[in-house]
């Protein structure tokens, strides 16, 4: 019987935190954490709308992937994970309503996505908070 090695044995030792947010004027901050905790004490400071939000996992030459969090000014949140390839979540208790919802980029321009593949900004920040310390997919949303 081969063994598997659990994913992710060696853990981050740095968290980067790009923030940028829109309202009352487009503004970048960058916060860099060495400890999880700390890491995990900086989602009580983030915006709930009119934002982006990417985090950073990383290890010296290691990059465990990043965590993108769009967020609207309806507290709408659009989610997506690159981990050598992209992974969006579905919400299937979650209704926007809306077939097509619009979120704002990095860059400040508009971009939309198909409703299915948008939640709260709270389960937003929820999916998050379970994917710093692991790096895994929380299993609240559904990942494609």
């Amino acid at each position: 019987m081969r063994r598997h090695r659990p994913l992710n044995t060696m853990r981050p030792t740095e968290y980067i935190f790009e923030i940028t947010t829109f309202m009352p004027a487009l503004r970048h901050e960058r916060r860099r954490f060495e400890l999880l905790s700390d890491a995990l004490a900086a989602l009580l400071t983030l915006p709930n709308n009119d934002a982006v939000i990417v985090v950073a996992a990383l290890d010296k030459n290691v990059d465990y992937g990043n965590f993108y969090l769009f967020l609207n000014a309806h507290g709408e949140a659009h989610i997506m994970l690159h981990e050598h390839r992209e992974y969006f979540a579905t919400d299937s208790d979650f209704s926007a309503g809306d077939n097509i919802v619009q979120f704002l980029g990095e860059d400040g321009v508009a971009f939309s996505v198909e409703s299915k593949f948008v939640t709260s900004a709270e389960r937003g920040k929820e999916a998050l908070e379970y994917w710093l310390p692991s790096q895994g997919h929380w299993q609240q949303l559904v990942w494609q």
